[in-house]
């Protein structure tokens, strides 16, 4: 059967085995369905995830799978299908199809859609859409076999027959078969992988057979740093969809854990606080357009500039300081973020460079708290108030106080 054929004969066979799946896991085996891996949550039962694993932004950054209002209900369906250790986590945040108004989520081995029509979600067909994009070759390239596109069959059952008989390579078959939600069942090993789309096939060193969702590798050869001979791994459909630049650029803005992160509160006072002082006015606007959370992963504060973004790590014990010791820290940051600004030129990181923005922030920092507190900071202090307390203290005992700090920081 042509390959669009068996795919819209597929789709429909899809959404009884969606039901049949989700009855398994939150009608037999709530075990599976409380799998969340590294999600932060204050609800109950949630309605987001967090996941910060295929991010790359550390802990305090990633994506969230939410439940949208009136719409898909995307972190209900990831966790029944049993969340990142079967379909990886998010590699950007969902977005809409403008022409068909669909909407996906990117995992790391699979793809989620919400199709606008029918209100429905599924696992998309990763290789196929890769295919509707011109990018069987580039497929190839990396090792994924080009797809048959017409079995044989007249009727789907043909053809879904035809393609299970393509299960030519027995640890690849094995593998496909020993799926992690119900190991030996053939509908649910259908249902996340698809049916075959090639024969078994060795490309380079391993032997590939490409499904509809998902691709299996025999490593054949001893690559070091590679799997030893006779491994299968699942290749990474979703990493692939997104090195193929199929996601939109919005949708790799990452946001900080929305359970653990400073409030629009916090950060409301904290601008008023910044624009009401003559020391650091000049520098609230810089914060515009920063992503700021908390960094459980970092030993200190960092403002870095990842791609379009500007994220702004802030060390988890300003949770337990008063917002002005957060404004004097963000006043340091803000300090980096300026010099980027208005530098001529792209600023180097050089050893020079960092002594000389950390010693503006140090000293913007002191001066802001000096400016609030007085000479000697102020009583009753917290852990982190103590250090700005020591800033302003050494401030009055040395001008070169901040250079002596940087240097050791940027060593």
């Amino acid at each position: 059967m042509p390959r669009n054929r068996l795919l819209d004969n597929w789709r429909r066979c899809g959404v009884s085995l969606f039901v049949a799946l989700w009855l398994f896991f939150f009608g037999v085996s709530p075990a599976f369905a409380a799998a969340r891996g590294n999600v932060l949550s204050q609800t109950d039962p949630p309605s987001q995830g967090f996941y910060s694993e295929a991010a790359g932004y550390g802990e305090g950054f990633g994506y969230v799978i939410p439940d949208v209002p009136d719409g898909p209900q995307f972190y209900v369906m990831f966790r029944a299908l049993g969340g990142g250790p079967v379909l990886g986590y998010p590699l950007a945040s969902p977005f809409t199809d403008a022409t068909t108004g669909d909407m996906y989520l990117i995992l790391q081995y699979a793809v989620l859609v919400w199709h606008k029509s029918s209100g429905q979600i599924s696992l998309a067909n990763t290789f196929e859409l890769l295919d509707n994009a011109g990018l069987e070759q580039w497929l190839l390239d990396r090792g994924i076999p080009q797809p048959i596109t017409d079995d044989g069959g007249s009727t789907f059952a043909e053809s879904r027959t035809i393609r299970l008989s393509w299960l030519t390579d027995p640890e690849i078959a094995a593998r496909f078969l020993q799926n992690p939600l119900v190991p030996g069942n053939l509908e649910i090993s259908i249902l996340l992988y698809g049916l075959p789309m090639s024969h078994p096939q060795k490309l380079g060193p391993f032997v590939v057979q490409r499904f509809q969702r998902a691709a299996f590798q025999r490593w054949v050869e001893d690559i070091p740093g590679q799997p030893k001979p006779g491994t299968v791994t699942q290749v990474f459909a979703g990493i692939l969809y997104k090195e193929a630049n199929l996601i939109p650029m919005d949708a790799y803005r990452p946001v900080p854990n929305p359970f653990d992160k400073p409030s629009d509160a916090l950060l409301a006072q904290v601008r008023s606080l910044l624009a009401e002082q003559e020391v650091t006015a000049h520098l609230v606007h810089h914060l515009d357009h920063a992503i700021i959370g908390y960094a459980p992963d970092l030993l200190d504060t960092a403002a870095l500039r990842i791609g379009n973004w500007v994220l702004i790590y802030l060390h988890p014990a300003l949770k337990d300081a008063r917002y002005e010791a957060v404004a004097a820290v963000l006043a340091h940051l803000a300090t980096y973020l300026e010099a980027h600004a208005l530098s001529p030129v792209p600023l180097e990181h050089t050893r020079e460079t960092c002594k000389q923005l950390v010693a503006d922030g140090l000293r913007i920092e002191a001066a802001l708290w000096q400016a609030l507190w007085g000479p000697a900071g102020t009583y009753n202090a917290k852990s982190y108030e103590e250090i700005l307390n020591g800033y302003v203290v050494e401030s009055q005992l040395s001008p070169s106080w901040a250079d002596f700090i940087a240097e050791i920081h940027c060593t």
